[in-house]
């Protein structure tokens, strides 16, 4: 919330992906990085964490929440 209302939607977007990937909801998770990675410059550390889990794939045998 704090990212968001000082207008830094970038970051906002990315804090909830982490907060969601977390908790186990993919779906969300990739659908807010994606959109997050749309506001850093390509390359920065944000783009770069955004792009990890919109592009995460879990593994057959890894645990799911």
């Amino acid at each position: 919330m704090a990212y968001g209302r000082k207008g830094d939607l970038g970051h906002a977007d990315l804090a909830s992906a982490q907060s969601a990937f977390m908790r186990g909801d993919l779906k969300t998770a990739r659908q807010l990085a994606t959109r997050a990675k749309t506001r850093f410059p390509i390359g920065s550390p944000g783009w770069v964490k955004s792009d990890d889990i919109s592009t995460y794939k879990p593994k057959p045998n890894e645990m799911q929440f």
